[in-house]
C-alpha cells in the first residue's frame, strides 16, 4: 500500500497533515483516541485496545469480551510514553502489567501484576488510506524466535 506524505511549512515549522505530527514527535489529533483489535477466539474475543493521549502517554489493554461485547475480564496492560516520526511509532518509559504465572485466562484489571518488558520499543505503523484504521509492522527477527509480524487493523473508536 502506498501513502502519500503531505508536507508543508508553517512558522517555519515541517508538519506531516497526514498524521497531523509535528517534527517534535509530538502526538495530534491524527492518532489521538481509542484503536481497537477485536479478534474471535472460541466463544470469546480477545481485544487489543490502544488509547493515544494528547500528552504523548498511550495505554494498550488486552482483554477477554464474551459474544455480546461484555468484558470478561483483562489480560495485559502496558503503559507508555510515544512518539510517532512519519511511520516511525517509538514507546518508551515502559510498564507492564500481567497475569501472576497465567494463572487464569484473564482477571480483573486491578489484579494484573508488574511484569519484566524492554524499556522502550519500536515499529512501524500504516494507516488506511481514510485513515480509520492502522497496522503495526514489527521489525524482523532472529531465526528461530517467535514474532508477530503485523498486527491490527486497529479501529478507531473515538
Amino acid at each position: 500500500m502506498i501513502f502519500i506524505l503531505l508536507l508543508g511549512l508553517s512558522a517555519c515549522k515541517k508538519i506531516d497533515f497526514v498524521n497531523n505530527i509535528n517534527d517534535a514527535g509530538n502526538a495530534g489529533t491524527g492518532l489521538t483516541g481509542i484503536w481497537n483489535n477485536d479478534v474471535k477466539y472460541g466463544d470469546n474475543i480477545n481485544r487489543s485496545s490502544y488509547q493515544f493521549n494528547t500528552d504523548s502517554t498511550v495505554i494498550l489493554t488486552q482483554s477477554v469480551l464474551n459474544s455480546i461485547y461484555n468484558t470478561l475480564g483483562y489480560t495485559y496492560q502496558l503503559k507508555a510514553k510515544y512518539s510517532l516520526n512519519g511511520s516511525s511509532l517509538r514507546l518508551y518509559a515502559l510498564t507492564a502489567y500481567g497475569i501472576q504465572n497465567n494463572s487464569a485466562p484473564y482477571t480483573a484489571l486491578k489484579n494484573l501484576v508488574p511484569m519484566p518488558t524492554s524499556s522502550q520499543s519500536t515499529v512501524n505503523i500504516q494507516f488506511s488510506e481514510d485513515k480509520s484504521s492502522f497496522t503495526l509492522i514489527y521489525p524482523s527477527c532472529p531465526a528461530n524466535a517467535n514474532c508477530i509480524g503485523s498486527s491490527g487493523p486497529y479501529i478507531k473508536q473515538q
